[in-house]
């Protein structure tokens, strides 16, 4: 089983919502009719621009110099970041997210591309730019891996296009085992998440001919426990049983959705465990 790169990806699971968006604009929009917003407090129209979108607060930037003034203050961003922002930013070594850096640009910057190395580089850390809400990937060093100190069963080398200084590289190994956890609370309350395993396929590849099983749990007690038999090979012809497919990233990445759960309230204490397993 040779050349397996890999890494797992927390991402929320649901689309924003069209007619949500329209709704925090109609807001808006209601309280301008009934009366004229340029006539509030400064902080009553920062609070209602709060209560929209990143999108719509771009969109409102737009209309009028008072708005453009509020809609891009700190007063408002503060509303669209994650409480925990500046926890997580204190846990990365990176110098661009300096303390005179506006909250708008903060979320810009989380939100793009790029994100946030965090916790030595180990786990990269981001933001959805419709919604706010929160996304992992977790890099292999933060993983536990079945013989992954032994230099003849997997190889710690970079690797283009991954976020990481390090990627794990299988070599050979009869048992092939990686687990990994995250906190739900680490995670954004009320969101729906997919747990995803991200891995590439070197060109020396053989022996994928029987499906892994790939697994999540969230919470004690295996009850929400989820279970799928996935090749990792999307090129491999000898199949000698019935699983799923990988799916292919725009990057050249291997994708395997592992499972779902719901992150309720910001007290929602779980931890959720989730296994790549092949024995066979």
């Amino acid at each position: 089983l040779p050349q397996l790169i890999l890494s797992f990806t927390f991402s929320q699971r649901e689309k924003p919502d069209p007619e949500t968006e329209g709704s925090a604009m109609e807001k808006v929009e209601r309280i301008q009719s009934e009366k004229r917003l340029v006539d509030l407090p400064l902080d009553c129209i920062a609070k209602v621009i709060g209560s929209t979108t990143p999108k719509d607060a771009c969109r409102i930037s737009s209309t009028a110099k008072i708005f453009h003034y509020i809609a891009d203050s700190d007063a408002v961003w503060a509303h669209f970041l994650p409480s925990d922002y500046h926890q997580l930013l204190s846990r990365s070594s990176s110098c661009e997210f300096s303390g005179d850096l506006s909250k708008k640009h903060t979320y810009l910057r989380l939100s793009g591309a790029d994100g946030l190395l965090i916790d030595g580089g180990t786990i990269h850390f981001s933001i959805e730019r419709h919604t706010g809400k929160k996304r992992f990937v977790i890099g292999a060093r933060s993983l536990y891996i079945e013989w992954g100190d032994t230099p003849e069963y997997w190889e710690w080398a970079p690797e283009p296009g991954s976020r990481f200084e390090d990627t794990a590289v299988l070599q050979w190994v009869w048992w092939l085992e990686i687990r990994g956890r995250i906190r739900t609370q680490e995670l954004s309350p009320g969101t729906n998440y997919g747990a995803y395993l991200v891995y590439k396929m070197g060109d020396d590849k053989y022996g994928f001919i029987v499906p892994a099983e790939v697994s999540l749990e969230a919470g004690q007690g295996g009850e929400a426990r989820q279970t799928r038999s996935v090749y990792l090979d999307p090129d491999e012809e000898e199949r000698e049983e019935e699983g799923d497919m990988p799916d292919e990233r725009d990057d050249g990445w291997m994708e395997i959705e592992m499972g779902e759960f719901f992150v309720q309230e910001e007290n929602d204490e779980k931890e959720v465990e989730f296994l790549l397993l092949e024995t066979k």
